[in-house]
């Protein structure tokens, strides 16, 4: 398998893996059912997790841009992945 479709593979699933938490947090926010059982989901939303606010409000657009940046964050992560993958199969 190339490196390319490597990374797009590893990108892909490490951003649904991490829209999906982070649609789960919003739920459990919504409605009322945060604990601290949730702080696990909450780490996996980290380097990105840093710039929310602790007072944000989320909009359907605001919901919408943060996964974006997720999604970008999720890309950026499979590179590195993506090479110790290569580095280990050789």
């Amino acid at each position: 398998m190339s490196f390319a479709r490597r990374v797009v593979i590893i990108g892909i699933t490490l951003s649904c893996v991490r829209i999906v938490i982070f649609s789960v947090l919003i739920f459990a926010e919504k409605t009322g059912r945060q604990s601290i059982s949730l702080l696990p989901l909450v780490l996996a939303l980290y380097p990105e997790g840093a710039l929310i606010r602790n007072d944000v409000t989320w909009t359907a657009w605001n919901a919408i841009g943060f996964c974006m940046l997720l999604v970008a964050g999720s890309f950026v992560m499979a590179v590195p992945v993506a090479l110790i993958l290569n580095w280990v199969r050789e």
